[in-house]
């Protein structure tokens, strides 16, 4: 066996947070006392579930890599081709794939679009928003970001073992049919970073970033089940913050 280091480099692109509560949150928010009030704090203690949703390396900011061999640097192209071919790729894909890409498939890292994963149908994203009532997504102003993942592979391992995993943001169809609609709209994001599939396993990548100011935006759920920013929620916070 031998060890590979995929280490990436972004930060072109927007660090943001989605955090899920439960129906109890704007009844919590309004009993906080004024003058003791920590924001973070509040909403750390308060979430149910959260998602590093945005890592400074969506597709569109051109992220690099580069992979190192039980320590040792490899001298491969340092994008990630983003694939729609079959997989495993036939002959036709293939000559496709040198035409569109100026190289030969199987010498560079691709990310296909078969290994991406839907953020409105992935449980681990939106999949299971339906269980929760309130939503907060912070946005952060982003100077860098990286991210890494070591993977034990097979000593005859070969570049087209591997897919580069990227989360689709513009799913879950149309303007208004779902929250990923808003997300999409609202940050920017379309196909972030998630990790590394290889032998039918995804590897997360542990991720790192240097940022500056937040923006917080909330949403509630109504009666529909349908989620919309929830001035409620924004004008009591900023009493909160305010009255500190």
């Amino acid at each position: 066996m031998k060890s590979l280091e995929f280490k990436f480099v972004g930060g072109k692109t927007p660090v943001v947070f989605v955090s899920f509560y439960s129906k109890d949150f704007k009844e919590k928010l309004e009993a906080e006392d004024s003058d003791n009030f920590d924001q973070l704090a509040f909403l750390s203690s308060n979430e149910v579930k959260s998602v590093w949703l945005g890592r400074g390396m969506c597709r569109e900011g051109w992220p690099t890599v580069q992979v190192f061999e039980n320590g040792s640097r490899l001298e491969i192209d340092d994008i990630v081709y983003l694939y729609d071919g079959a997989s495993p790729p036939t002959d036709e894909d293939k000559e496709e794939f040198k035409d569109l890409e100026g190289a030969e498939y199987g010498t560079v890292l691709i990310g296909s679009y078969s290994a991406m994963l839907d953020s409105h149908l992935d449980e681990r994203i939106f999949g299971d928003i339906d269980k929760y009532f309130y939503i907060s997504v912070e946005k952060v102003e982003t100077y860098s970001a990286s991210a890494s993942v070591t993977i034990e592979v097979e000593d005859n391992w070969k570049l087209s073992d591997f897919d580069v995993v990227y989360v689709d943001m513009d799913s879950g169809g149309s303007w208004g049919e779902s929250f990923t609609q808003e997300i999409y709209a609202d940050t920017g994001l379309e196909q972030e970073l998630f990790g590394i599939k290889y032998k039918g396993t995804i590897y997360e990548v542990n991720s790192e970033y240097e940022g500056g100011s937040s923006e917080w935006v909330y949403y509630e759920k109504d009666e529909d089940g349908e989620w919309n920013v929830s001035d409620e929620v924004t004008e009591l916070m900023a009493d909160k913050i305010g009255d500190c």
